[in-house]
């Protein structure tokens, strides 16, 4: 890889994607959104930081990103706005998702470069078989996935009408360090760390998810850039399921505390959880050679020092 260009840099996993490219001595242009700050961006290592090209702006706005494209010879498009905003203000994330997607598109086409564009398995809604893969039909049960659902079409139709070199990646629900506190690990971890909750409450002790390290999403991302296989829809997870009780069985026990779990009504969870959800691998597999390079025990291990740490420095 040599020049880069990341979109919604400042988010989740747009900040460890940034942080891998520079240790991998790649040129990165972080775009974070204009009037929103560093996001995540600011918790990195001053030294990753200071490596980053770190611009303001708007997808929203194409000439824009016309001068940002240039010279570039991958475009991560990763921005995303948050699932629990979509209700309320439906016109901004179709704004967001799907005319800033098609502005990228365009921006791109003048451009002899890759566009990976991020998604997410909600798209494939309740599962109608399992383990799901890239060809189980998509369903936009909210407006947030409808807009998810219309940007990834879009990307797709660039391919096959202009043969724009894309491909549309779809993680499956991750965890990790600068997660959303609405996100579920951090929602569990919230109520395992505070003293002054005496249980932890889940939506339901049965349901299981296909759950992986946002580490596991950035290796993904790296592959497929460096694969080149224009047109190819993937989705990635770990390929295997762990039971809500058994993820805050391990919580609790990696964090040294013992509560009891429980199961009722919660709130503040912006994920939705199905009975089963889990990741066919076999077109990564097959195309890439691609496994998960880290466990779910390795990632929770890291993810619950990062919050433990950083639970203690905001103390």
């Amino acid at each position: 890889m040599g020049q880069v260009l990341v979109t919604g840099a400042g988010g989740f996993i747009g900040s460890h994607l940034c942080e891998a490219l520079v240790r991998s001595g790649v040129s990165v242009q972080a775009l974070v959104h204009a009037g929103s700050g560093l996001g995540w961006l600011e918790d990195l290592p001053a030294e990753i930081r200071s490596e980053l090209e770190i611009i303001s702006g708007d997808v929203l706005e194409p000439e824009t990103l016309r001068k940002w494209v240039v010279g570039k010879d991958q475009i991560f498009h990763l921005v995303n706005l948050q699932l629990k905003d979509s209700i309320l203000h439906t016109h901004r994330f179709i704004d967001t998702h799907v005319t800033g997607t098609l502005n990228l598109l365009h921006a791109a086409l003048s451009q002899d470069c890759q566009v990976i564009h991020a998604s997410t398995s909600a798209v494939y809604g309740a599962p109608l078989y399992l383990p799901i893969d890239e060809k189980h039909p998509l369903q936009g049960s909210s407006p947030y996935l409808a807009s998810k659902v219309a940007a990834d079409m879009l990307a797709e139709s660039f391919y096959r009408s202009f043969q724009l070199n894309l491909n549309v990646v779809r993680f499956f629900p991750l965890f990790g360090p600068r997660q959303s506190e609405t996100s579920l690990l951090p929602w569990i971890l919230e109520q395992v760390l505070d003293p002054l909750i005496e249980q932890v409450i889940l939506p339901s002790l049965q349901a299981s998810l296909d759950l992986s390290p946002v580490d596991n999403a950035v290796s993904a991302l790296l592959a497929v850039a460096q694969a080149q296989l224009a047109g190819e829809t993937l989705d990635f997870g770990m390929g295997q399921e762990i039971s809500l009780s058994e993820l805050a069985s391990r919580t609790l026990a990696l964090c040294e505390v013992s509560k009891p779990i429980l199961e009722g009504p919660v709130l503040g969870l912006d994920q939705k959880i199905y009975t089963h959800f889990s990741c066919d691998l076999t077109k990564v597999r097959r195309l890439l050679n691609w496994q998960p390079p880290l466990d779910l025990e390795q990632g929770l291990k890291s993810t619950v020092a990062w919050y433990q740490a950083t639970s203690r420095s905001q103390a």
